[in-house]
């Protein structure tokens, strides 16, 4: 009976001990995480805190450069997808340049309509607006 009893206990013990481990693993993980994010954010905070012009260049520089290498990244991505499609180099670099193109034809056709809404009358604004709008959509939409 003794040996049963010493059994069970073993078992509880054992499950204690387990469990403390598995505590005593997250505690420790827990405080490494702390102490890394402490290491990392306090000298930043000073940093930012004492010297906010070189700090704030600094993280604009980043950011500038992080959004440059992605937008490269995929630039370079699409023009691969254009050429796997079949495109040439002189095609890939002409659709962007007709995108641009009619981007800014559609900016200036605003801009006439705004004038001609200020300075002439608003009759001839209305028209203008209304022209601007059918050759904006001429332009976009049957252009391919």
């Amino acid at each position: 009976m003794s040996t049963g009893v010493f059994r069970i206990t073993s078992r509880i013990a054992q499950g204690y001990v387990s469990a403390l481990k598995t505590f005593a693993r997250i505690l420790a993980f827990s405080v490494a995480v702390a102490a890394i994010s402490a290491a990392i954010t306090l000298p930043l905070w000073y940093w930012a805190t004492t010297h906010r012009s070189s700090f704030t260049a600094a993280v604009l520089i980043l950011v500038a450069g992080i959004l440059i290498f992605f937008t490269l990244k995929q630039v370079k991505a699409h023009i691969n997808n254009l050429k796997t499609k079949g495109f040439s180099s002189s095609e890939i670099i002409l659709l962007p340049l007709k995108r641009i193109a009619q981007i800014l034809t559609a900016l200036v056709l605003i801009y006439i309509t705004l004038i001609t809404f200020t300075t002439v009358s608003p009759i001839a604004g209305i028209i203008s607006a209304i022209l601007s709008i059918v050759l904006i959509g001429i332009l976009f939409f049957t252009s391919r």
